[in-house]
């Protein structure tokens, strides 16, 4: 069984702290926080005396604060990223019993980590869990952490940045690595700082990702074999075989077989080289693709100024 889909809303509303409320009550939720009579309290007072329908910056004082939603977009726990100078503490917590042992768990941790490291560029993250909490401790170990030091009631799990990659290409989340030219690098970022109101913020995020751990090469030095921005690619998508250009969103609507940088494919294909093979995870549904041939490529052809 696949790890389900998760997003977490960083957009902290009114009702999602009515709702927190309502899952802190339940004991058997609150029951290995150490600071869940903290939290209930001080959501309690921040709803009594601002009178705002978003509460996103009081929520993310000192780290950050996110509502998990599961494929059906209902929301289904939280999850609290505690900064400590370069590190973070993560907070797990699945606030309706009914979605406890299904995995969502691991997914919300993964979701985490990405956002730890790639956006907010933290050096470690860690976890302290409670000795009798056997499932929190085997959903962090799965997803790479490593016991630091022992309490006498806690176990304080960490996990590098380092290790978080080898965690995801060891489970085949993360394929290996892929290039991208300076040029196309600085390009892409300024779209992305562009257009962020009107990206989906999931997809900007894995593109983020995917430009975060890219080899860096210099125009000229960038393998002929590799798919860049303008490259015309032939694909297998589910063993459905399509040729597409890709191509800055501008471009798009230039050509049927034009595919954007910022769509499910373009941030899935860029960076690899003919012969690979990609999976992709969209939603709850994992996508498999292959660079079957590079028809054309512009560095390889010369052509430096596109």
């Amino acid at each position: 069984m696949k790890d389900p889909y998760v997003f977490l809303c960083h957009e902290i509303t009114r009702e999602h702290a009515l709702m927190l409320i309502d899952w802190l009550s339940d004991d058997e939720v609150r029951r290995y926080l150490s600071d869940s009579k903290n939290i209930a309290y001080y959501i309690e007072d921040v709803i009594s005396r601002v009178n705002l329908p978003i509460l996103t910056h009081i929520f993310n004082q000192n780290g950050r604060f996110f509502i998990a939603y599961d494929k059906n977009q209902k929301p289904i726990g939280f999850v609290r990223l505690i900064k400590y100078y370069l590190d973070y503490e993560i907070v797990v917590v699945i606030g309706d019993r009914g979605n406890w042992r299904r995995k969502y768990g691991t997914s919300m941790v993964r979701a985490s980590l990405k956002f730890a490291f790639f956006e907010a560029r933290a050096q470690k993250v860690i976890a302290k869990i409670c000795h009798d909490n056997i499932y929190s401790l085997r959903l962090f170990e799965k997803a790479g952490f490593s016991v630091m030091k022992e309490t006498s009631k806690l176990k304080i799990l960490s996990i590098t940045f380092d290790q978080f990659i080898a965690s995801l290409k060891k489970l085949r989340i993360l394929n290996d690595e892929i290039y991208i030219t300076q040029i196309d690098l600085k390009r892409i970022k300024k779209v992305l700082e562009m257009m962020n109101e009107r990206l989906d913020q999931e997809n900007a995020t894995r593109l983020s990702q995917e430009l975060q751990r890219a080899k860096v090469v210099d125009i000229t030095q960038i393998p002929e074999d590799v798919v860049t921005m303008n490259s015309r690619v032939k694909l297998s998508v589910n063993n459905k075989e399509l040729e597409v250009k890709l191509v800055y969103p501008a471009m798009v609507n230039d050509d049927p077989g034009n595919v954007s940088i910022v769509s499910t494919l373009g941030t899935a294909i860029i960076g690899y080289q003919a012969g690979d093979k990609v999976k992709w995870q969209v939603a709850d549904q994992e996508i498999d693709i292959q660079i079957k041939q590079l028809i054309y490529q512009p560095e390889a052809a010369g052509d430096y100024d596109l």
